[in-house]
């Protein structure tokens, strides 16, 4: 088996679809909380969107929770901590745990503990509805102004939702639960630019060598407005240990190949004969000579 049939092997076992088992489940939970929202918040209603990895088809099976937006009219006089506030107490009010987060509030389920959707209330900024304001619990400003269209777009049009999802997988299996999705996906697609076109294994090569590379001084920005500072995300601990799982990765790369990563493949031997002609079938670009096998 090649570098990139491995890959691709691994994607088709971890990465969730809506043809997936668990799709399902995630549904009908998420639908549950839509119907407390709509319930306590008819007039004026709120837009109630996929937000996060559903939205960008990067969802994978180490992390698959879903993300909501629960977004009001520009007009709604409340100001942006009142509708906050508002939606975590009718969440509250309907026997849900809840948690805030910076600017979402984590909702876990009633009977499983490990389950949990973020909502992320917010108001438009203006009758576009495309730009819109959110209310901040942490830091040193209350609001940011973002887009949740431009995000989703970035990332489904990167040319390495592939990477990303490996990258998903990666941050589990190194414990780097201090590294954000929002800052994995910035920086994936940063350090991949350009390599859209290239094979997975030679794209994975290529953004750990510059991610232990530049881990120290790479600088994100958020692509829906400049203004807002990401930069807090990577702090200078989390680069050090980026820096360091990177070299790890490169060594183990290189010693025994991307299993030696991620771990051997779950499925049955039918199971991989079937997505072998897929896996070979998605190759464009052949894998670099001088990548490790």
């Amino acid at each position: 088996m090649t570098a990139v049939e491995f890959l691709r092997l691994l994607l088709f076992e971890n990465k969730i679809t809506d043809k997936s088992p668990e799709f399902d489940g995630l549904c009908a939970r998420r639908g549950e909380i839509e119907a407390v929202l709509r319930g306590a918040f008819f007039r004026p209603a709120p837009s109630i969107r996929h937000g996060g990895s559903r939205a960008k088809d990067t969802m994978v099976g180490v992390s698959y929770d879903l993300d909501m937006t629960c977004y009001f009219p520009c007009e709604d006089p409340r100001s942006l901590e009142e509708i906050h506030g508002d939606v975590k107490s009718a969440l509250d009010g309907q026997g849900y745990r809840t948690l805030e987060k910076t600017s979402a509030i984590r909702v876990h389920g009633h009977d499983d503990a490990d389950f949990h959707v973020d909502v992320v209330p917010g108001r438009f900024f203006d009758e576009s509805r495309t730009d819109v304001w959110l209310h901040r619990t942490q830091g040193t400003k209350e609001r940011l102004k973002t887009n949740l269209d431009v995000h989703v777009g970035y990332v489904k049009g990167s040319g390495v939702k592939d990477s990303i999802c490996l990258m998903k997988l990666w941050r589990h299996r190194f414990a780097l639960q201090s590294l954000r999705t929002f800052a994995l996906e910035l920086v994936t697609i940063k350090l991949l630019n350009g390599w859209a076109g290239s094979d997975l294994d030679a794209q994975l090569w290529h953004l750990f060598e510059e991610l232990e590379a530049q881990a120290d001084s790479i600088a994100i920005e958020d692509p829906a407005n400049a203004n807002n500072d990401v930069s807090a995300l990577l702090d200078a601990g989390l680069r050090g240990q980026l820096r360091a799982a990177a070299r790890q990765t490169l060594d183990a790369v290189a010693q025994g190949g991307w299993q030696r990563v991620f771990g051997p493949l779950r499925a049955d031997e039918q199971t991989k004969r079937r997505s072998m002609a897929a896996a070979v079938g998605a190759t464009t670009v052949r894998t670099k000579p001088w990548l490790p096998r």
